[in-house]
């Protein structure tokens, strides 16, 4: 459970390195009766799992490969895909491959590369259905990256009898959101393309790899037609890569990444009758203004602070819409603190030292409605509309917490009014619950 109430305290504004300088508790009816503020904290993980892994094969040196750069160009005689298995509904949000320019042995990569990459993925024909080879399908997805936001480096050099050596580059994207690939399980194709439409650039080719060494169902084929892929496009004409040692496979690799998140604190309003309504007001809390709000939490892991969700009201604001926008706050600000336990006579424990704080635009705050304020100080007051505040932090504002927990904090949150000389009368209030009731 938290130790102590929320308090009403000084300063009015929070820098790392603040010190708190005075404030008193948040008490009602009387000073036996402590009020919280509702609030939660959540916290991600980031686990990178490995979809498929078919990198190339190494010989006889660890940094040589055994393969060459079979060539894959769109628009070009022809384009290459690979077959991968799918054994989750986890979707892709990087992929990996390997490649080379023929005869180009410097482990600078060429000026004069393809300036573009054109990867999609296609459904997969089983081997016996028209060809005796599996194949791919239909295009499903497609992207084009820039060569540049590809992390190209050099990783080794290929070597394989009746072709040149060459350079050995790896490619690394990681795929924004809103083109993360989602699929059901089974057996899926990628194909990887250099994509270059004035034609000025060096030849690439996708690194080849011996097929007993991979665990997808068939070979890699080079596809004669189509070889400028697009989603709905079909695959017509093409042919396995084999050679006198067998079949071949080219190199890349398929990761999903998995946000893991988790509640590290949950303080949420104080649900009242009827159904809707949540019991309690809200404290004003205002940035540079007379008084800020600040509560207690305790923190049971390591892992990082990444989203705070809060509930609060505008006074005297009765309608279920958000206020117009010259009414809202600027931003809000938020700071975490460190704890001051109570005395063991007399007093209140309180935030000691302001160790982070940030400014956050309202546009970057979420504000949906969330139900509706009953007052106990005044059980005949308009019931006031009460809204949840939801804030993903940007991966680099996110909270560390020191040392071994549990450990706890305090977090303070006041509305920034910096764009008016004064408040609104629809000031902002974070809104309270009875202790009694808090985690």
């Amino acid at each position: 459970m938290a130790p102590d109430a929320a308090v009403k305290m000084m300063p009015t504004t929070a820098i790392p390195g603040d010190i708190f300088m005075g404030g008193y508790p948040i008490m009602w009816p009387d000073e036996n009766s402590p009020w919280d503020l509702a609030f939660e904290l959540s916290a991600e993980s980031i686990v990178n799992e490995i979809k498929w892994y078919q990198p190339p094969t190494t010989w006889p040196l660890s940094n040589a490969f055994r393969g060459w750069d079979e060539r894959s160009i769109i628009g070009s005689r022809q384009i290459v895909a690979d077959d991968w298995v799918c054994r989750d509904y986890n979707p892709i949000t990087s992929i990996q491959w390997w490649g080379s320019y023929p005869g180009w042995q410097d482990p600078t990569p060429p000026p004069t590369g393809p300036p573009m990459f054109n990867i999609s993925i296609w459904t997969d024909v089983p081997a016996g259905i028209g060809l005796p080879f599996s194949h791919p399908g239909t295009c499903i997805w497609q992207i084009t990256v820039p060569r540049e936001a590809t992390r190209e480096r050099f990783v080794g050099f290929d070597e394989y009898p009746g072709h040149f050596t060459d350079a050995c580059f790896a490619y690394t994207i990681d795929l924004p959101e809103e083109a993360w690939f989602y699929q059901t399980p089974g057996i899926y194709w990628l194909c990887v393309a250099a994509e270059d439409p004035m034609g000025m650039s060096m030849q690439w080719g996708w690194k080849t790899r011996l097929r007993e060494e991979s665990p997808a169902p068939d070979a890699a084929v080079r596809t004669l037609d189509p070889t400028n892929p697009f989603p709905g496009a079909m695959w017509m004409l093409g042919d396995p890569i084999t050679d006198g040692l067998g079949a071949w496979d080219t190199s890349f690799q398929l990761t999903s990444e998995t946000v893991l998140t988790y509640s590290k604190w949950a303080q949420p309003p104080m649900p009242y009758n009827p159904p809707d309504t949540y019991i309690g007001w809200n404290e004003p809390s205002v940035y540079g203004y007379y008084q800020i709000a600040a509560d207690d939490w305790v923190c049971f892991s390591r892992q990082p602070v990444s989203d705070i969700h809060w509930w609060g009201s505008f006074l005297g604001w009765m309608y279920k819409e958000i206020p117009p926008r010259e009414m809202l706050p600027s931003g809000f600000h938020i700071a975490i603190w460190t704890d001051v336990p109570a005395p063991p006579e007399e007093g209140f424990s309180h935030p000691g030292r302001c160790i982070w704080a940030k400014t956050f635009d309202i546009n970057s705050v979420a504000i949906s409605f969330a139900g509706w304020d009953i007052d106990p100080r005044d059980p005949m007051m308009q019931p006031e509309a009460c809204f949840r505040f939801d804030l993903d932090l940007p991966n680099g504002d996110w909270f560390y917490q020191g040392g071994e927990p549990p450990n706890i904090y305090w977090l303070s949150i006041a509305a920034v009014y910096d764009h008016l000389e004064f408040p609104p009368n629809q000031v902002w209030g974070w809104k309270t619950r009875p202790k009694v009731d808090s985690l």
